[in-house]
């Protein structure tokens, strides 16, 4: 599985209550047209995905891995 970091920067988000522009959110899933994030309220909600610049993408075991390569020092 992908694990994203997106940053919102569609003026749209500026009507938006849950999301702060400029912040970077962590992607929860991606569906075809929409990320789920846990947005400002702390819940998990669907946002369509022309609000958001990915800024750090990377597959979930290459994290594990550097987790562990870093724990095991």
């Amino acid at each position: 599985m992908k694990v994203l970091k997106v940053k919102c920067v569609n003026d749209y988000v500026l009507f938006e209550k849950n999301l702060t522009m400029f912040k970077i959110y962590d992607v929860v899933d991606e569906l075809k047209r929409q990320y789920k994030i846990i947005d400002d309220t702390g819940k998990e909600n669907l946002y369509c995905k022309s609000l958001f610049q990915i800024i750090s993408t990377a597959d979930e075991n290459t994290l594990n891995e550097k987790k562990r390569v870093i724990n095991n020092g």
